[in-house]
């Protein structure tokens, strides 16, 4: 469910009291910053973004190859990376891919090392008022090169309507996507691969 979160493209946006959430205390949480903004027609939009020291060349690798999602994101992963394509992930070390438990996420678009689109395919598991939203919700990162050896990830989750349910959920979402981005920095910068239980 955490990987649905990094939905985006960008409206014009207004910024609300926004929800910064730093849940990490590592020396990675000031390079890692969540807030909610809305847009005009009131839609909330949850912008994510965090800095890596490396280039946007292996930041890509972690998000486009089945090795380099392995290392940071779930222990199982299948990837067909192309438009159209689908990610399956599973954090259920004892599953597999196909599973009750198994994500998927479908490819709308990328530009290599530019921007990766993705919309969730909503399962049984998700609340039911998602369920129902499940053609307006995409994950739309934006990749940048800032110099050869750092890089940035702007994740921008949209169509998620300005309702109390929603605004709940966005701090799980936050959470999840923060924790998910301190693994990414350590796989990134330190070369320690997540281990999976």
């Amino acid at each position: 469910m955490r990987q649905l979160i990094f939905a985006i493209l960008s409206f014009f946006l207004l910024t609300i009291p926004s929800l910064h959430a730093q849940t990490d205390t590592s020396p990675y949480a000031s390079r890692i910053i969540s807030k909610i903004d809305t847009s005009k027609s009131g839609e909330l939009f949850l912008i994510q973004e965090v800095t890596v020291h490396a280039p946007v060349e292996d930041l890509w690798h972690a998000y486009s190859t089945e090795e380099g999602w392995r290392s940071w994101s779930t222990p199982l992963v299948q990837m067909e990376f192309k438009v159209n394509g689908t990610i399956l992930s599973n954090y259920n070390v004892s599953g597999s891919i196909g599973d009750s438990t198994t994500n998927t996420l479908r490819i709308i678009n990328h530009v290599p090392f530019r921007i990766l689109t993705l919309q969730a395919d909503i399962s049984k598991n998700w609340p039911e008022f998602m369920k129902e939203d499940v053609d307006d919700l995409y994950n739309v990162n934006i990749f940048e090169a800032l110099s050869d050896n750092k890089s940035r990830l702007t994740s921008y989750g949209i169509g998620y309507k300005n309702t109390d349910k929603y605004q709940q959920l966005m701090g799980f979402f936050i959470k999840g996507n923060e924790w998910s981005f301190h693994k990414l920095l350590q796989y990134l910068e330190e070369g320690i691969a997540a281990v999976w239980e």
